[in-house]
């Protein structure tokens, strides 16, 4: 993907830069990776979140409304959780005009059928039965929230209490 990526830049002219997260160090792999264009920086996720999380301005933390001394310390305050409760969501009013415009579809939209269903549901919905999580990767508006919301509105129909 990010051979893609580069390429596309480069015989299209397309705007903006192209980060590249590495998990395991490989110099060599990185220095084509540059020599290309991308800014390569090694680590994990979770150091990378965390950086990017204590970067924040401490007037936008204050702004969420939230003491940080009240919090755990490895808890940031960008990451408490929101809890939905799917079943009461599929009950609300569905909207195809902002599923039409772009917006990922809401548990309402799918519960009545306005959505398609995608290739790799079965296969998460597998997984979650073997395994407590599944990593749903891709680009921006390729309907990862979407599908996410298919896998927890049909995974929640065989369990009781979504």
């Amino acid at each position: 993907m990010v051979r893609l990526s580069l390429r596309i830049q480069q015989d299209h002219g397309a705007p903006g830069r192209i980060f590249v997260l590495v998990y395991t160090r490989d110099e060599e792999r990185a220095e084509l990776l540059r020599s290309r264009g991308a800014q390569v920086y090694f680590g994990e996720l979770d150091s990378f979140f965390n950086a990017l999380l204590g970067s924040l301005p401490e007037d936008e933390v204050l702004a969420l409304g939230i003491d940080a001394m009240d919090l755990p310390a490895d808890l940031q305050p960008a990451l408490i959780s929101v809890t939905t409760d799917v079943r009461h969501a599929t009950t609300l009013d569905a909207n195809p005009r902002k599923l039409f415009n772009g917006s990922a579809a809401t548990y309402s939209d799918i519960s009545n059928d306005l959505t398609f269903g995608r290739a790799l549901q079965a296969s998460i919905l597998k997984t979650l039965q073997e395994k407590p999580i599944a990593v749903i990767l891709g680009a921006g508006g390729v309907g990862k929230t979407t599908l996410a919301r298919q896998v927890v509105t049909e995974f929640g129909a065989g369990v009781d209490g979504v």
